[in-house]
């Protein structure tokens, strides 16, 4: 089932959502569904889909996993990218 997002990444403002719209485009990026990021890296697909819409209540040990899945040598960089999308929307 997809997910529905019901708000325009563009306009999302809060440090959790821009995390999200990162995880998101990092995943899209590669081609991957959330089935296969799930099956490869042991997050639950459930958590995946969640962390792509509101990362707010991110658990430290997923977005660890997934920096290290996704080549980023830090999850401080997993942050910075949400940070840089923040800051370029228009």
């Amino acid at each position: 089932m997809p997910i529905t997002h019901t708000r325009d990444r563009d306009t999302r403002t809060s440090d959790g959502d821009d995390l999200a719209g990162a995880l998101h485009d990092l995943r899209k990026a590669r081609d991957l569904s959330l089935y296969a990021v799930a099956k490869r890296t042991g997050v639950p697909r459930t958590v995946l889909e969640r962390l792509e819409v509101d990362a707010t209540n991110a658990k430290y040990g997923h977005l660890v996993t997934l920096a290290e899945f996704y080549g980023l040598p830090r999850t401080s960089d997993l942050v910075a990218l949400g940070e840089h999308r923040r800051t370029h929307a228009a």
